[in-house]
């Protein structure tokens, strides 16, 4: 968790006398968003070790903001041998993200070292759709998942979708006979099942 500190603005006016009565209130407010952090750290945790992973496997890591959330989260990623950094859709101001970019959102431009997951909605993963279309980022892709995941308890649905030969030209004159059509779909669907079954094998 990245924390906002009291900014140094507030520091300084503490100094002021004409505006020290207003620092109890500000001060009330940083001390229960501190206990909000712990309580959500300790629910957390509670989580992970219900799921089978012990006291040593799980570290609750609460650092001052530096830079920024973002910045901070990237350069974390680079301090330790992680292998995912897993973040919800939205955070605590729902209503802020409604209107500019989450942290997750400005994360996916950022992390490209490591896997980062998004997750949203109430998540059981249990059924997965996995989108792929033969690189090597879906491979990646592919890799991740069949690490993250218990083979035994879950589904995974191997996704590719075949654009049209005239999907790639504009107008309404289409260049392309249907047997050309045809003959273009059934060789994509040979080329993407061999690397499919290839995946298949691998995971």
């Amino acid at each position: 968790h990245v924390q906002n500190e009291l900014p140094e603005l507030y520091r300084d006016l503490e100094q002021n006398p004409l505006y020290r009565s207003k620092m109890p209130p500000i001060r009330k407010w940083a001390s229960e968003q501190q206990k909000m952090v712990d309580v959500f750290m300790d629910k957390a945790s509670g989580i992970l070790h219900e799921a089978g992973y012990s006291a040593d496997d799980v570290a609750v890591v609460i650092r001052p903001k530096r830079v920024s959330i973002v910045r901070d989260i990237l350069k974390e990623t680079h301090h330790e041998e992680y292998s995912a950094v897993v973040v919800g859709r939205t955070g605590i101001s729902k209503v802020k993200d409604l209107f500019i970019d989450s942290v997750a959102i400005k994360l996916v431009g950022k992390i490209k070292h490591i896997p980062l997951i998004i997750v949203g909605g109430q998540p059981a993963s249990r059924k997965i759709l996995m989108a792929f279309d033969g690189s090597n980022g879906a491979m990646r892709g592919v890799c991740c998942i069949g690490s993250l995941l218990d083979a035994d308890k879950c589904d995974v649905k191997i996704c590719h979708i075949i654009k049209s030969l005239n999907f790639f030209q504009e107008g309404t004159n289409k260049l392309f006979l249907p047997k050309q059509e045809i003959d273009w779909a059934l060789q994509q669907i040979r080329d993407v099942l061999a690397e499919m079954d290839r995946v298949r094998l691998a995971s």
